[in-house]
């Protein structure tokens, strides 16, 4: 819808985002809800608008969630606790990937995190906010053999 208004030839469009869906119901996601032009819902393909109009365009989207902690603050911790953290925060879609390199364990410890990335994001902060099935991937550490 806004790639058409904007084509259309309006420049004053504003997408309001509600974050009002439940993962269940993420088959709704992108939906929009109302157009307004010039505050007005009532329109027809032959209406006429100045191309400086205001447009709200109002988008039903699946909630998002605080990840609650930073990209440094996982790295200090185990993959397990990290893991059983995100899920508690509502995450679904988190993935594990063991790197076999620990030989003594002295230098790294068995489980220690190499790498998080949220959506391939890997400098998120306590406050940032991702959909509950945002693609998590825990990269650690683990022995050898």
């Amino acid at each position: 819808v806004e790639k058409n208004i904007k084509s259309s030839g309006f420049e004053n469009v504003n997408v309001i985002l509600l974050y009002d869906l439940e993962l269940d119901a993420k088959d709704l996601d992108n939906t929009v809800d109302l157009v307004k032009i010039n505050d007005t819902q009532t329109f027809t393909t032959t209406s006429h608008f100045p191309y400086d109009s205001p447009v709200e365009i109002v988008v039903h989207t699946v909630k998002t969630i605080p990840v609650s902690l930073s990209y440094k603050e996982a790295m200090g911790m185990d993959h397990k606790e990290l893991v059983k953290s995100l899920k508690k925060a509502g995450f679904v879609n988190i993935k594990e990937e063991a790197i076999k390199d620990i030989v003594t364990g002295w230098i790294t410890k068995d489980g220690q995190i190499e790498s998080v990335t949220i959506d391939e994001k890997d400098d998120f902060g306590k406050e940032d906010k991702f959909r509950p099935d945002a693609s998590i991937l825990i990269q650690y550490h683990t022995w050898k053999n």
